[in-house]
């Protein structure tokens, strides 16, 4: 509910357009909008939006437990993750766990 009642809304105030979301269920990816404009593409498999989706950012809105996959993915494919809540790990460990090398990590062109 975080995502949807304080970090979407706010997105095309800061100049952010919403292109695509990402839930557990496809059924409910669309209505996560919070109220900012309708996102283009809604998946429920965030390595498949990284594929077919052409994003500048994405904004990580996961319970603590999740944001490790997450955020690898996206710098396995050099698109850069934006974490928009706290914590992101229980210890420094896993804070660190996607900066090791030897991930994949896939730069834009």
């Amino acid at each position: 509910m975080h995502a949807v009642n304080a970090i979407l809304p706010n997105l095309p105030a800061a100049g952010f357009e919403l292109a695509a979301t990402c839930a557990r269920a496809i059924s409910s990816a669309p209505r996560r909008s919070g109220g900012a404009s309708e996102p283009r593409q809604a998946f429920d498999d965030v390595e498949r939006m990284l594929e077919e989706s052409e994003l500048d950012a994405v904004v990580v809105v996961v319970p603590p437990e999740q944001f490790a996959g997450v955020i690898s993915a996206c710098i396995r494919r050099g698109v850069p993750g934006l974490q928009a809540r706290r914590p992101a790990a229980d210890d420094a460990a896993e804070a660190h766990a996607p900066l090791r090398p030897g991930r994949g990590v896939r730069r834009r062109s």
